[in-house]
């Protein structure tokens, strides 16, 4: 009987042990996991500022790329059509 209670300690022990390492395992793929996530955001952001970076050289008449002059006339064209709906919108607010 106490060979039995042993050897079940025993088998609760490793099993412990087993269960304990799988939950380092899982936080140290959490850790990992949001590594990546912050790396993928700053070069998103990074994407972002080089994006405007061309933008602004287009706006100032600077000669960039014709791949990058395309994309910029898309923006600019958006641009446009945010104002006028500012506008639209305000117009409707006065006269509510």
């Amino acid at each position: 009987m106490n060979d039995t209670l042993e050897d079940l300690g025993k088998k609760l022990s490793e099993t412990a042990d087993a269960f304990a390492g799988r939950a380092n395992d899982l936080m140290e793929i959490q850790k990992l996991k949001n590594q990546i996530r912050t790396l993928k955001r700053s070069n998103q952001r990074d994407y972002s500022d080089i994006g405007k970076m061309y933008y602004e050289k287009y706006k100032a008449g600077e000669v960039i790329d014709a791949e990058a002059a395309t994309l910029c006339e898309a923006i600019s064209g958006r641009e446009g059509q945010i104002a006028g709906f500012e506008q639209d919108v305000e117009i409707r607010k006065e006269t509510i």
